[in-house]
């Protein structure tokens, strides 16, 4: 049987993952309860999310469906706050 063994994220990492949830909600104009509706989780849960008092361990679904939020949103990966290195990686998107 295999073991998932979660990566190690560095405070700078943690840091980033906060600040992209919460620039991403507020560009999609959604308070932290609208979005945790939408992702199946409470106003609550995006809350410590947000303020790093927990990590967000996003299932598939709730993967796919902040992935579509974002596709019908009409944002682009340079409204999105992402660092240097992910836009990079992502510049032969089509968008």
């Amino acid at each position: 049987m295999y073991k998932y063994v979660k990566p190690e994220q560095s405070p700078q990492d943690e840091k980033e993952v906060r600040q992209f949830l919460k620039t991403l909600r507020e560009l999609l104009g959604l308070t932290q309860d609208q979005l945790g509706i939408l992702l199946g989780v409470t106003g609550n849960t995006i809350s410590r999310w947000e303020t790093g008092k927990s990590q967000p361990t996003l299932t598939i679904p709730q993967s796919f469906r902040l992935f579509l939020l974002i596709e019908q949103s009409g944002l682009t990966k340079n409204d999105l706050p992402l660092d240097e290195y992910t836009k990079s990686v992502h510049q032969f998107s089509p968008k």
